[in-house]
């Protein structure tokens, strides 16, 4: 009678080696093949505002022997979104120092991004029916003041600079996060709100008689000349509702004495003027996206 035998069991080494195969074929065949196409990472759109160049329209340091105007630019950044309670932040761009030299008539000076650039990141845009539903649109933007720099220490600037930073904050939540109905049918009401914010701004700068004469007087009776102050607003709104949006936001700050530069949020560019008495510059300022 034949012997009967059992089956030999595989030995580890063996079982270890058909594992590894097995393994390896099944990363071969998930692995792209040759030529294909392995897709990006997602990025994202950052919105962008930029205080690109400044020109000397009519110089304040012109007389002869002077060394022309040298200029100063303070930006404070904001973002808030109507009717969000707690959502309005403001902040300061750039240290105060000078960023232009010797400039006379027709000179154009280029900013450095890190004294002019903001990167406000992504930006929410609800459609019309995610407003009426209750979700206010986001506003981006930047205070931007120009001074001609003469005698004033920066450390009777600095704390100046410091209170407008909180004014803008507290003037900006005082009237967006405040603002219940921002629906297109309530858009003129919504943009009025705004009116007058800019002078309630730059109400926390104002100094009395005294602070004024210790400033004349540290600085040898050659204070710095404060140019004017500029507020580039964007509203953040689906792109159906810009030229909606667009004409309220022109009635309301399309005026003379205005110092609001507002539209919906998109790439463009402002050259917005600043002068005192017989100075006067231009301010390039872009708003652009990037993918990041």
């Amino acid at each position: 009678m034949p012997t009967l035998r059992c089956p030999r069991r595989p030995s580890g080494r063996l079982l270890a080696a058909t594992f590894l195969a097995a393994t390896s074929l099944a990363l071969t065949a998930a692995a792209p093949g040759a030529g294909a196409q392995v897709p990006p990472p997602l990025r994202s759109p950052h919105w962008i505002m930029d205080a690109d160049a400044i020109r000397v329209l009519d110089a304040d340091e012109e007389a002869f022997g002077s060394d022309g105007d040298e200029l100063q630019l303070v930006v404070i950044a904001f973002r808030t979104t109507m009717g969000a309670r707690g959502s309005t932040q403001a902040w300061k761009v750039n240290s105060l120092r000078e960023i232009c030299t010797g400039m006379d008539d027709g000179d154009r000076c280029t900013i450095p991004n890190g004294d002019g650039r903001v990167d406000f990141g992504t930006v929410q845009r609800p459609t019309a029916l995610q407003m009426a539903a209750g979700r206010g649109p986001e506003l981006i933007g930047t205070v931007q003041l120009v001074i001609e720099n003469d005698g004033t220490s920066n450390s009777i600037m600095n704390p100046l600079m410091d209170r407008l930073v909180e004014g803008t904050r507290r003037e900006l939540a005082a009237v967006s996060e405040g603002i219940t109905r921002f629906d297109p049918a309530n858009l003129a009401a919504a943009t009025a709100a705004f009116d007058g914010i800019g002078d309630r701004v730059l109400s926390y700068i104002d100094r009395t008689w005294l602070q004024d004469a210790a400033i004349w007087l540290s600085s040898g009776g050659d204070p710095d000349d404060f140019m004017g102050y500029r507020i580039n607003l964007q509203v953040g709104v689906d792109p159906a509702l810009r030229d909606q949006v667009n004409l309220a936001l022109l009635l309301a700050f399309f005026t003379p004495e205005s110092k609001i530069a507002a539209s919906v949020i998109g790439n463009s560019g402002l050259a917005l003027p600043y002068s005192d008495n017989d100075t006067a510059y231009e301010l390039d300022t872009r708003v652009f996206v990037t993918l990041v």
